[in-house]
């Protein structure tokens, strides 16, 4: 019995392995510890070095305007920081289409209207309405322009809103209908 007997167990093979079974659970505690402390480390890490970059639209700005955050990108050992650049893209427009400084809308009108002049209503960018008297005839194409309400340019000042006017025929009409048309439109002068 080589190191002596305690309590029906060896000395030294007795606290041995007990102490190897606490010293494994503390290395197992330790090493979730270790992994739980540097999860948060790095969060926090993350957190404090996360910066929320503003860009702050201009008037005027067109599509491919790059906005750059100088040195505020992935950094690297022996690097300086990278550079963030932002390009603008634009988007579509359910209404209103982009020509430089100008904003082209399609406008329907029947062609009782077209041909008869017409108030009518017509959507601005901001969501307001504008009336326009028209006392033109109207033919496919017609395009009338309203200075001032299209886009803002760099220099503060506004494009124009070009309408351009959809004629809408009807889908059928009467020989009686036919026949008044016909009597009514040979006068007519065409350029």
């Amino acid at each position: 019995m080589g190191g002596g007997s305690w309590g029906g167990f060896s000395g030294a093979e007795g606290r041995g392995a007990e102490h190897r079974g606490e010293e494994e659970d503390e290395d197992e505690q330790n090493t979730w510890l270790r992994r739980e402390i540097s999860a948060l480390i790095l969060i926090l890490i993350s957190f404090l070095l996360n910066e929320t970059l503003i860009i702050k639209l201009k008037p005027g700005w067109k599509k491919g305007t790059k906005v750059t955050f100088e040195g505020k990108g992935d950094e690297k050992p022996r690097y300086l920081p990278a550079d963030i650049i932002f390009v603008i893209e634009e988007q579509r427009h359910p209404l209103f289409q982009r020509k430089a400084d100008d904003l082209k809308i399609a406008v329907e009108i029947p062609l009782v209207m077209a041909l008869t002049g017409c108030s009518l209503s017509v959507p601005l960018l901001g969501g307001k309405k504008m009336s326009l008297s028209i006392e033109d005839i109207i033919y496919p194409g017609y395009e009338k322009v309203i200075q001032g309400q299209g886009m803002t340019n760099a220099k503060g000042r506004r494009g124009d809103l070009r309408a351009t006017f959809l004629v809408q025929f009807p889908a059928e009409l009467t020989d009686q209908q036919r026949s008044e048309v016909y009597t009514i439109l040979l006068d007519c002068t065409y350029d």
